[in-house]
């Protein structure tokens, strides 16, 4: 079975195209697009898309996949609240980032810096048995080199102010 990593690798393209052309589309239209039986495995790219959002985080943009892959029922996505660490962390602002990813015009330049974050994962063969939840654990603890601000808490804040930009032109 391939990894979240990998399945991300595959869609990350497909995702960026779809992004970029203000496109949202549902989970099985990614595993179809990546040769998959969405009716058998359009569980496996949510993990994949749970990594593409951590490294968002790490890039500094807004959070795509919240806004821009659909459930096919149109049910609300459950993302962050499965893990405990996540719901404490992350839930509590997925509103405001999911209204940020809406509403933010991604750029080519943004997919680039999240394709070599991924391929950087790839490469430095990632612990295998890390999950995209341990990422955003990381993403929630852990200081960039020099900073006393999480990875989290620093993209947070400039969501927050993307945010504030947006309800004050309202």
């Amino acid at each position: 079975m391939s990894s979240a990593r990998e399945i991300a690798a595959d869609v990350l393209p497909h995702f960026s195209t779809a992004v970029l052309a203000r496109k949202q589309h549902t989970y099985a239209h990614y595993t179809r697009l990546i040769g998959r039986n969405p009716a058998k495995e359009s569980m496996i790219v949510g993990p994949a898309m749970h990594l593409i959002g951590a490294l968002c985080i790490i890039s500094q943009v807004p959070v795509a996949p919240l806004y821009w892959v659909k459930r096919s029922d149109g049910e609300e996505q459950e993302v962050f609240a499965s893990d405990a660490i996540e719901a404490e962390h992350v839930l509590p602002y997925r509103n405001m980032m999911y209204v940020v990813s809406r509403e933010y015009s991604y750029s080519q330049s943004d997919f680039d810096a999240i394709s070599q974050r991924l391929q950087k994962i790839i490469r430095d063969k990632w612990a295998p048995d890390w999950t995209p939840h341990h990422m955003w654990h990381e993403l929630v603890s852990r200081c960039q080199k020099g900073s006393a601000v999480t990875y989290f808490e620093r993209a947070r804040r400039g969501y927050e102010v993307r945010f504030d930009e947006l309800r004050s032109r309202r």
